[in-house]
């Protein structure tokens, strides 16, 4: 442990200057949470700290690539809660049954897009848009072991626009690991509020031991993203039920043999769905932000648009 706090000392202090908010709180969360996410283990788990990083550099062909969804970090911790909760979000948050085993995550997450040419400091009409988003989440996952489905419902309360240091963060993140540097920040989506509810239901279609099938469907609703959503998806293996709960997929612990501890879980995941979004704020811009003043190269000249939020919509020039 004394190396944690090391490296936590050594990042978090002394390299202060350098690091954006942003990262530096999801690594206090993370060294915060960690000691007693191991305390924890040493009896059940009844909670648990992830960490997800999406990057695009991260690529079967190799070579840098940022284009569209071209990072993302998340950090949530999990953790267990009783039927009746205290917290009146896990109490109003729809379950599933009397006899359903209930989750709870708190977390952060961070999204940043891209226009597939970063040279050019130009805005590019065609392209996606340059935009950056942070937010909190909270959510409770319920599922009916014996009914084989689950429920699971998300609130997202942030913010989009400069004022989330995205740019500043891929900028540093670039510079730090010597990568084609984004020039055409300045043109980024405006600041905007974000608040979403999201949804979503999965079903037991077939499930066997080694073999689970599971239809699930998906409604997002509010003023970050608008979207419905189907899909299903085929697991094979040695595993546990899906339906036995969010931390059965993780560390074995069965809600059917609460002292049956499965060592080790492998088995493959193979998902298919179809999405129709109405509308979404980080690509579209927030619906209540000011349209930006974007630079653009007309004529060989440097001139000011005013950017219409519908992408497909034209772009008129003054």
């Amino acid at each position: 442990m004394n190396s944690l706090v090391d490296v936590l000392y050594h990042v978090y202090f002394k390299k202060s200057s350098v690091l954006c908010w942003q990262y530096k709180l999801l690594i206090f969360v993370f060294f915060a949470l960690c000691s007693n996410s191991l305390h924890a283990q040493e009896n059940k788990p009844a909670y648990m700290l992830r960490a997800y990083e999406d990057n695009d550099c991260f690529n079967t062909l190799g070579g840098w690539t940022d284009r569209a969804y071209t990072a993302g970090q998340q950090c949530n911790f999990y953790y267990n809660i009783k039927p009746n909760p205290k917290f009146f979000l896990a109490r109003w948050f729809p379950k599933a049954g009397d006899s359903s085993v209930n989750t709870c995550s708190l977390g952060l997450m961070q999204i940043i897009y891209t226009p597939q040419d970063l040279r050019t400091s130009y805005y590019s009409p065609n392209d996606y848009p340059y935009s950056g988003a942070f937010v909190g989440e909270y959510s409770v996952y319920s599922y009916n072991p014996e009914r084989k489905y689950d429920l699971q419902t998300e609130l997202i309360l942030g913010a989009m626009g400069p004022i989330t240091l995205s740019g500043n963060c891929q900028i540093w993140l670039h510079s730090l690991l010597h990568a084609p540097i984004p020039m055409g920040w300045d043109n980024q989506l405006r600041n905007a509020p974000l608040l979403n509810i999201n949804s979503s239901f999965e079903k037991g279609i077939y499930c066997r031991k080694y073999v689970e099938v599971i239809g699930n469907g998906q409604l997002f609703a509010g003023i970050m993203q608008d979207e419905l959503g189907v899909g299903a998806s085929l697991l094979m293996g040695e595993m546990d039920s899906y339906f036995d709960g969010f931390m059965s997929h993780y560390n074995g612990l069965s809600s059917k043999n609460k002292k049956a501890l499965r060592k080790v879980q492998l088995y493959f995941t193979i998902s298919a769905g179809a999405q129709y979004v109405l509308y979404n704020a980080i690509l579209q811009g927030g619906l209540f932000a000011p349209a930006p003043n974007v630079k653009v190269n007309v004529s060989n000249q440097e001139g000011t648009v005013e950017y219409i939020r519908k992408p497909y919509q034209p772009i008129k020039y003054s």
